[in-house]
């Protein structure tokens, strides 16, 4: 028989005893003491149960410790990242660079490093970034942890030759070397990042990786801002990382002044999704503003914009001004048609174009209303719009269409990322094709095309092919391929047109001053006396001295159309 009461114990402290005094633990029936009593279980739960306790207070105490530690300023980072990238690039031998065009690096190297502009995106700890550019991804899909560019244009509209490095944190500097990339501070490599293609067409949507044919000499060049996104987000423009850095010493350090955030990131109308009579493909109130009784001028304004970082307060600045100009010489309101990059924030309000100038959101108005304004990326009615005023008789004395945006080198507009993807799709271009197929043997009097944006060029060749059905059209450009001069003079075009005083000035007089310190293309149809008036239809010997002098009421707005 056993002995219950000499049965052997194991002490243990229990741990809420302020005194720590020994608790028997029975290897066999508990006995009728007041000690508790545990089974082999028990003591094995409780130890396990200690060891989670003290593991877990060595996480904490090693997390604790590391948040202690100050992460990297970005700006030190990227700093450290720009200056080896540029010495490296200073370094290279152009025609040894792959898929680079020899002329445009070495105006690229003639630019001083101070007026370079850096944007980037620094490490994520556990997170690989993903790169969308406009005009398709460069190489192949790629991950990276971190993204350099050096923009060596930056006054210019996009459309110009960046400098891409793709970064990657490596252990060990041979890594780097085996992918001939540049080691910095010992542990990220930069990565040159070229296109290892031209330009691709633009797919209709649902086609996005379609190769196309060359359309410039920039194949192999990146010339848009990619649109940088974590790995475990959707790619969309709301979550592009990528950012310009002001205040790196050596470099340049201004940023662009962006349009409010709330104003410049979605699309104001989406006419799928809309149900508004103001947010359609098409709106006769709009269209239709040829009047049965007068011929007027009109006149319509594209700026695209793509994205918020490409449609900076200087594009909207534009549009505005050269707006108030035409109204100042007899543009009517009801027939300047505004198609600027997202559109209105709020449809059916006004709002005011004083508060495009920062990063700080309002909600106060615009100037310009919502009838008359619309979102570039409604391409159907803007180019429905321009049908109407071309295919009706007596509608136009003067069409004027102003062009400012991002350009692709064959002369395509990029309109608003409709589709919020980071790549355009056949229906966010307008391209120089459908402009002359829109126009084709219109019936204004004079069609007057001011392209301040890129590739001036390629849009005259294509009006050349087609000269036959331009007669009437006049287009004056302000670059052949890109601005290297921005610094100096951003949008050369718009200045001079807002620079003249009055309305009266002969445009072949307007062509010979601009002409004479730009060398870039221009395009005059063969009807006879097209340069020999003014933009809005006087005749050359017409002085007007102010904007009411009878003379220049005469021509200006509109007037009594032929009875027929």
């Amino acid at each position: 028989m056993i002995d219950h009461s000499k049965s052997s114990t194991i002490n243990i402290f229990r741990p809420s005893s302020s005194n720590r005094s020994p608790v028997s633990v029975f290897t066999s029936r508990p006995s009728s003491s007041s000690s508790v009593s545990f089974t082999y279980v028990d003591i094995a739960l409780r130890i396990m149960y200690s060891s989670l306790s003290i593991l877990f207070f060595v996480i904490f105490f090693c997390c604790v410790a590391n948040s202690s530690a100050e992460a990297p300023d970005p700006e030190i980072v990227i700093e450290s990242w720009a200056e080896q990238a540029y010495n490296w690039f200073i370094g290279q031998n152009c025609s040894q660079i792959n898929n680079t065009v020899q002329e445009t690096c070495t105006s690229m190297k003639l630019v001083k490093k101070m007026n370079y502009r850096i944007y980037g995106t620094t490490p994520v700890l556990g997170q690989k970034f993903a790169a969308v550019y406009p005009d398709g991804d460069s190489k192949n899909k790629t991950y990276f942890d971190g993204v350099l560019v050096l923009d060596p244009f930056p006054e210019a509209r996009f459309g110009h030759p960046i400098l891409v490095f793709y970064v990657n944190i490596f252990n060990r500097s041979a890594g780097c070397d085996e992918t001939k990339g540049v080691l910095v501070d010992d542990q990220y490599c930069l990565q040159f990042w070229t296109r290892n293609q031209c330009n691709r067409t633009a797919p209709k949507r649902g086609i996005r990786y379609k190769a196309g044919a060359i359309l410039g000499p920039n194949c192999g060049e990146i010339v848009f801002l990619p649109m940088v996104h974590l790995q475990s987000e959707p790619a969309i423009q709301a979550n592009n990382k990528l950012r310009c850095f002001s205040n790196l010493k050596e470099f340049n350090r201004r940023c662009p002044d962006l349009r409010a955030h709330d104003r410049s990131i979605r699309v104001a109308c989406h006419p799928l999704l809309n149900n508004d009579k103001n947010c359609g493909f098409y709106d006769n109130t709009f269209d239709g503003r040829c009047s049965t009784s007068q011929t007027c001028d009109h006149a319509v304004l594209l700026s695209g914009g793509w994205n918020r970082q490409f449609s900076d307060v200087s594009t909207w600045n534009n549009v505005q001004n050269v707006k108030n100009l035409l109204m100042s010489h007899g543009f009517l309101d009801n027939n300047i048609g505004i198609f600027f990059a997202n559109g209105p924030k709020h449809s059916g309000r006004k709002h005011s174009p004083n508060r495009y100038n920062s990063d700080e959101d309002s909600d106060e108005s615009e100037e310009i209303e919502t009838e008359r304004y619309f979102s570039s990326s409604l391409k159907d009615r803007l180019r429905n719009h321009i049908k109407i005023l071309c295919d009706t008789e007596y509608c136009a004395d003067t069409l004027l269409i102003y062009l400012n945006s991002p350009t692709r080198s064959d002369g395509s507009s990029l309109l608003w990322d409709y589709f919020d993807d980071g790549m355009y799709a056949e229906e966010e271009l307008y391209t120089p094709k459908e402009l002359f197929r829109d126009i084709y043997r219109c019936k204004a009097n004079r069609v007057v095309i001011l392209a301040d944006q890129n590739y001036g060029n390629a849009l005259v060749t294509a009006a050349e092919a087609r000269f036959i059905h331009l007669q009437n059209v006049m287009i004056f450009t302000s670059y052949d391929d890109y601005n290297r001069n921005a610094e100096k003079s951003k949008d050369p075009l718009t200045e001079q047109l807002l620079r003249e005083k009055y309305f009266d000035v002969c445009l072949n007089d307007f062509r010979n001053v601009f002409y004479k310190s730009h060398k870039s293309s221009q395009f005059i149809g063969y009807k006879m006396n097209l340069l020999n008036s003014t933009l809005v239809g006087a005749p050359c010997t017409a002085k007007a001295t102010s904007l009411n002098d009878p003379e220049a009421r005469k021509y200006r707005g509109c007037s009594l159309a032929p009875l027929v």
